[in-house]
């Protein structure tokens, strides 16, 4: 007995049942498609000393969890958590507000536990500190 799916699509997803009738047996399994992007991070506005960071997810399928993280893997709440369903597909995106130190690195983690798929996305600012370039800049004349 087998059983070939091919150009799978989402409609897809459900149960299937073989059937071999002159040995009465049957067996069933579960077919879960789903659909994954990498996630994209963007800088999106810098106040002081502080940055927003936004995370973008484009056609995930089922609906996917997103995350944020430092570089130590301490979680950062989001200010700004949102899913919108698109077509047959999600979009989702986050924002967070963090301190802009020369070298911090976040991390963009989106997940799907039912299709076990992750992705993730990194942000490092850059080696030159943003506290230099406003020192800087203030006293001159």
């Amino acid at each position: 007995m087998s059983l070939k799916l091919s150009d799978l699509k989402l409609s897809d997803n459900g149960t299937y049942i073989c059937k071999l009738v002159s040995k009465e047996l049957e067996t069933s399994i579960q077919v879960i498609v789903g659909a994954v992007s990498k996630p994209v991070i963007s800088h999106e506005k810098t106040e002081e000393t502080e940055a927003v960071l936004r995370c973008d997810a484009k056609d995930w399928y089922p609906k996917p969890e997103i995350e944020w993280s430092d570089k130590e893997g301490n979680i950062i709440p989001p200010f700004d958590n949102n899913t919108e369903p698109e077509a047959e597909h999600f979009f989702v995106y986050s924002r967070i507000t963090v301190k802009m130190m020369a070298n911090n690195t976040y991390t963009c983690t989106v997940r799907q536990q039912d299709i076990g798929q992750s992705r993730e996305a990194h942000y490092t600012f850059p080696c030159k500190s943003p506290l230099v370039y406003f020192m800087t800049r203030t006293f001159k004349t």
